[in-house]
């Protein structure tokens, strides 16, 4: 028999190890597999996917994610059917990873996962894309009725910067829900659209805090001067508290200074 190296040994008892009768076993064995990155390994891990463990299904995607073999994107992309919000989770992270563009439109419908923790992490994944195609179809997704699902589709927008997304994230400043008002402002901020000042400087009297202030910060990342007296009131009267950030009249006199230092450059 063929002498093998200690590496070697190690890789084929990992390889066995994936078909151990103790799903922990198996779990570990796929997460040792993943930091060897050991191309070996692919095949072996693929298979891994149809473990009866949620867990060992979860690594068995962490680690070829880790080895990186693109070989491996088709049948990762298949298991965001998988019933497992976890694994689903997993396989977006994993995409997201890859930033392979042809993983657009499996991550555009896990945008709108049942599990809104899924979806956020398909709206980062589709930002390192950074395929402009995604934009209109995240448009669209803002009608969804969901607003976890809005709110998803507003965080992948704010990485592309794209001035076509201002006027129907402007209406998400109307939505029911705060925490979709609140990433609506923060979003425009990002954009920096002039056409997003108005909207925003009404968004100053919201009755939720949080959407208050997102709307500061956006203001003041806009840049505009003509903002400096809004601004300028809430720097004398509201002084709601944030955890780790102080009041909002704190937060108004930051705006305030970032605008001043934008005029004089």
């Amino acid at each position: 028999m063929m002498n093998l190296t200690k590496n070697e040994q190690n890789l084929e008892q990992l390889l066995i190890n994936l078909s151990h009768k103790s799903e922990t076993i198996r779990s570990q064995a796929a997460k040792a597999l993943g930091i060897t990155a050991n191309k070996q390994a692919v095949e072996p891990l693929l298979n891994a996917l149809k473990d009866p463990s949620w867990q060992v299904r979860v690594m068995g995607i962490w680690a070829l994610m880790k080895i990186g073999d693109e070989r491996a994107l088709e049948t990762i992309t298949k298991a965001l059917e998988d019933p497992h919000s976890s694994v689903r989770n997993q396989v977006v992270v994993a995409l997201g990873h890859f930033a392979d563009r042809k993983s657009l439109e499996a991550l555009l419908k896990a945008i709108e996962d049942k599990e809104g923790f899924v979806g956020n992490e398909a709206a980062a994944a589709i930002g390192k894309l950074n395929d402009v195609k995604a934009i209109e179809p995240l448009i669209n997704i803002l009608k969804n009725r969901r607003s976890i699902v809005k709110c998803n589709a507003l965080v992948a927008l704010a990485y592309f910067r794209d001035s076509r997304a201002v006027k129907p994230i402007i209406k998400a400043l109307n939505s029911k829900a705060s925490y979709v008002r609140a990433m609506a402002a923060c979003t425009l901020g990002t954009i920096g659209d002039e056409r997003a000042i108005k909207p925003l400087i009404k968004a100053l009297k919201d009755g939720d805090s949080e959407v208050r202030f997102q709307a500061i910060r956006a203001l003041g990342e806009i840049g505009d001067e003509k903002v400096l007296p809004d601004l300028e009131q809430i720097q004398l009267g509201d002084t709601t508290a944030f955890e780790n950030i102080g009041k909002l009249s704190d937060v108004a006199s930051e705006a305030i200074e970032c605008i001043r230092q934008r005029i004089k450059s």
